[in-house]
């Protein structure tokens, strides 16, 4: 019997062990999503270029080459450039997305903790 209760205590310290090393890595990983599509970082070089990945090899590869001032995304084979509206503070609560076909759209920053963003449309209309 005693047997039995140490291995039982065993197990779930055991269990909880493994639970606790995977709690830690799903949700120390930040994450976004594109078109209902999960990405996380891959590889970042020191040249400036940052690789995301979609989870379980869902979507392609999203490359971000960051510049001075702006940044640029590459994805499908397509290029968005991404400018922040006031570059001289280093940081910017609207920017502008150039897309590939030459439509520009507005981003700006929503929400204070998250920091979620939100485009803009055509006379300012979200």
């Amino acid at each position: 019997m005693e047997w039995r209760k140490i291995g039982l205590v065993l197990f779930l310290a055991i269990a909880l062990v493994l639970i606790g090393v995977w709690a830690k890595g799903y949700y120390s990983k930040k994450v976004f999503y594109v078109e209902g599509v999960k990405y996380s970082k891959v590889v970042e070089s020191g040249s400036g270029v940052i690789e995301y990945r979609a989870s379980f090899g869902r979507g392609e590869p999203l490359y971000v080459h960051s510049y001075d001032e702006e940044k640029r995304v590459e994805m499908g084979g397509e290029q968005y450039e991404i400018r922040p509206n006031d570059p001289k503070t280093g940081h910017s609560t609207s920017y502008d997305v150039l897309y590939p076909d030459g439509k520009k759209y507005r981003v700006e920053l929503f929400g204070e903790r998250n920091g979620n963003l939100f485009h803009t449309m055509n006379r300012g209309k979200w």
